[in-house]
């Protein structure tokens, strides 16, 4: 596999447990207490670090790596 490649499945690892902490904080009664504006732009930041995981591995398989680890 090339070293890109496997630099990007690295990335996707990471993404990927970054983005299920932000989804259990966006559970929890802390989040509930934010401020609007600031439970706003977090669930923003979910969504976009969703749509940059599943671009990521279209990249990935394409390339021919396998992204769901």
């Amino acid at each position: 596999m090339q070293p890109f490649v496997e630099r990007m499945i690295e990335e996707y690892k990471e993404l990927s447990e970054r983005l299920k902490k932000l989804v259990t904080f966006t559970k929890t009664e802390k989040f509930a207490e934010l401020a609007e504006e600031q439970r706003k732009l977090l669930e923003e930041q979910r969504e976009a670090m969703s749509h940059y995981k599943k671009v990521l591995g279209q990249r990935i398989e394409i390339n021919g790596g396998f992204a769901e680890v």
